[in-house]
């Protein structure tokens, strides 16, 4: 697992990742590469460590309001069911204070090139290394779209 300075790290010893405070804009670029990392590898423990546990996450296109790390992760779960092979891109992060702002791409397969178009914006909030708020913004018509599409035989 990723050691980072500042947002989550593995404490010597320790089973799972411990939440430690972000220091600078550099912690706050390193929690997000930690997140999608670790979404990418479907680790759902070490989300879940990085989630407060009264986390509250809302996705803006479904409408939807959750409230506890153990619904945000099963949502997330249930998102990435259908594309088993779906990769996060992290292609930009914006950092005002305790806030992030990631913009995302999926990419559908493991070759570098089969990055689609498909976008989304995740904005997060961290209190002590944790995230306690988070939202989803993205277009999840095209998402499904782009996310299903085969990639054009060269």
């Amino acid at each position: 697992m990723p050691n980072m300075q500042g947002g989550i790290k593995k404490a010597a010893g320790a089973a799972t990742p411990v939440a430690v405070e972000s220091k600078a804009d550099r912690g706050s670029h390193e929690w997000m590469r930690c997140y999608y990392d670790a979404w990418n590898r479907r680790d759902w423990e070490w989300i879940g460590a990085m989630l407060a546990p009264d986390v509250e996450w809302t996705n803006a296109a479904r409408d939807e309001r959750i409230k506890g790390a153990s619904a945000v992760l099963a949502s997330f779960r249930g998102v990435i069911e259908g594309f088993p092979s779906a990769m996060i891109e992290l292609r930009s992060v914006h950092v005002a204070g305790n806030v992030i702002v990631a913009e995302c791409a999926i990419r559908t397969g493991q070759e570098p090139t089969a990055a689609r178009s498909a976008a989304f914006c995740e904005i997060v909030e961290l209190k002590s290394g944790r995230c306690v708020r988070g939202s989803t913004y993205a277009d999840s018509v095209r998402l499904l779209m782009d996310m299903s599409e085969k990639p054009a035989a060269a």
